[in-house]
């Protein structure tokens, strides 16, 4: 076996939340380019009457790679849905080997003047919805003996994240419980990573740097190698972490950061 084969991931079946743009798309993209089928599990909570014609395209491009999309709309909040959703899967399939908790989101709103709701809904959509495929994912491969789990926080999980309360104390457990499941299905023959990127340029970022180009000038004087994150950058690595190919790493939380970490601490741009 060669280096390059451990990087594949042919006859793998792997699970992306939030698989319908951004980084999920990209994660789901690169799952299905190094050999996976891919369930794509996501759902558009402000509309979800949408979420089958966004999960339906986004699985015949996958198609057209020669692997085998599978779409699913759930609300990764909801254990109930969760639950339905990896029996769908273990029956379409026979098997889960990689679950991508990519689910998150954040709103724009000093501590102080944080509501109840927008503070539930934080943790929610950041850190509940990790939980929940860390949760019923993690029992299935445990079970069989053998996964992988790759979650996604930020670097607004580890640094103070200015008006985003809610959206780093997500992220920041999504580290700690990223370290608490790879203690406890490691013996189970289960790896538990996680991501925490910095500035991506995403479509949404995109468009909103484009309306504020200071906001864009700002971030990128943080980051030594001068410009932001593509989603095909944080998308490798995930590959990495759920391949063969970083079979002794569990527990960690990798950062890509373009080196923002080097300098010290970054500032935080609202």
């Amino acid at each position: 076996m060669s280096i390059l084969d451990l990087f594949s991931l042919k006859g793998c079946v792997a699970v992306v939340s939030g698989p319908g743009q951004g980084i999920g798309r990209a994660i789901a993209t690169a799952m299905a380019e190094a050999g996976a089928d891919v369930v794509l599990a996501g759902i558009k909570i402000e509309d979800r009457s949408a979420s089958d014609g966004e999960l339906a395209e986004v699985a015949a491009g996958l198609e057209k790679l020669g692997v085998r999309a599978l779409p699913v709309v759930v609300d990764m909040r909801d254990a109930g849905e969760v639950q339905a959703m990896i029996q769908k899967v273990t029956e379409v399939f026979g098997k889960i080997d990689i679950m991508v908790n990519n689910v998150g989101g954040t709103g724009l709103e000093p501590s102080i003047d944080l509501s109840e709701e927008t503070w539930d809904l934080g943790i929610e959509q950041n850190l509940t919805t990790t939980f929940m495929g860390c949760r019923f994912a993690g029992a299935h491969m445990a079970e069989r003996g053998s996964g992988t789990i790759v979650n996604i926080s930020s670097m607004d999980g580890r640094l103070p994240s200015l008006h985003r309360a809610a959206y780093g104390a997500g992220k920041a457990g999504v580290i700690n419980l990223t370290e608490t499941a790879a203690k406890e299905l490691g013996p189970h023959g289960v790896r538990v990573n996680a991501i925490a990127p910095t500035w991506v340029l995403t479509d949404r970022m995109a468009q909103r740097w484009e309306e504020d180009p200071e906001k864009k000038r700002l971030a990128v004087a943080t980051i030594p190698l001068g410009r932001s994150a593509r989603p095909q950058e944080i998308a490798s690595l995930a590959v990495f972490l759920a391949s063969g190919a970083s079979s002794y790493i569990t527990g960690h939380t990798i950062n890509i950061t373009g080196g923002a970490l080097v300098t010290g601490k970054p500032e935080m741009i609202v």
